[in-house]
């Protein structure tokens, strides 16, 4: 689904942006699903489950982020509304400079983004940011020191939502996406948290039924097909039929 060396890259740096920035760290998206299913995937499959393209970040408030900022800019990374990136060479991987960019083709480019993630985005907050930054809700559930997981990561304390939290998110953005390998990532992520998190599947329903009510789930995942379906069932190894199995119990249908 997602170019290896592209992971990779995103891995390298997720790997640098913890290690530079104070802890404990907050990470969302891709990664944070990776480090919640992997070892349990990788038990029954065989191989890794599916890296990330970027690396997502929360933040419970105004300062915790502008420091983060502060030292992304020190590392080198340069700030687009909410998000950080470096611009790398599609076929090496190397940082490219301003210079560079300018004379490389656009479809050599890979930008390689930090996305900025608030608990709550107001007026006041993109006025001391001077942007407007993806704001999600469900970051006090963390932040108030619930529905989190703790682990330790390239030697530095990282907090990840639970299972039950992420797949919510999962949930929430899945309909929202306009661009096809979002909405495939999404949906692979959502099958992976329900089979490969250690939790049996009923009790992380049980945990999501005080997330999420069963009709936004429903209205969710009316936006995949069977098409989608087919593709994630070959991204992830697991079959058609356990797919549609899931998604029905996730609706109670």
């Amino acid at each position: 689904m997602y170019i290896d060396k592209e992971t990779q890259a995103s891995l390298h740096y997720l790997k640098e942006v913890v290690q530079h920035l104070d802890d404990p760290i907050c990470l969302l998206g891709g990664w944070a699903v990776y480090y919640l299913v992997n070892d349990k995937y990788n038990e029954a499959q065989g191989s890794n489950y599916l890296g990330s393209r970027d690396v997502d970040l929360g933040f419970n408030n105004i300062k915790s982020m502008n420091k983060a900022i502060f030292k992304l800019e020190k590392m080198g990374f340069e700030r687009l509304s909410f998000r950080m990136f470096k611009e790398l060479h599609t076929e090496t991987m190397k940082e490219l400079t301003k210079e560079e960019s300018k004379t490389t083709p656009t479809h050599y480019i890979f930008p390689m983004y930090v996305d900025l993630i608030i608990a709550k985005s107001d007026k006041t907050t993109r006025s001391n940011l001077g942007f407007a930054p993806i704001d999600e809700p469900l970051l006090k559930h963390i932040f108030e020191g619930h529905n989190q997981k703790d682990i330790k990561l390239f030697s530095t304390k990282v907090i990840l939502p639970s299972s039950a939290l992420l797949l919510n998110m999962k949930l929430n953005s899945i309909k929202d996406r306009d661009k096809e390998h979002k909405r495939l990532k999404d949906l692979c992520d959502i099958v992976t948290l329900c089979l490969y998190s250690g939790i049996d599947l009923d009790i992380l329903i049980e945990k999501l039924d005080k997330l999420i009510l069963v009709k936004e789930r429903k209205k969710s995942l009316n936006v995949i097909n069977e098409e989608d379906i087919k593709r994630v069932s070959q991204s992830i190894k697991v079959s058609e039929e356990n797919i549609n199995a899931l998604l029905k119990k996730l609706t109670y249908m």
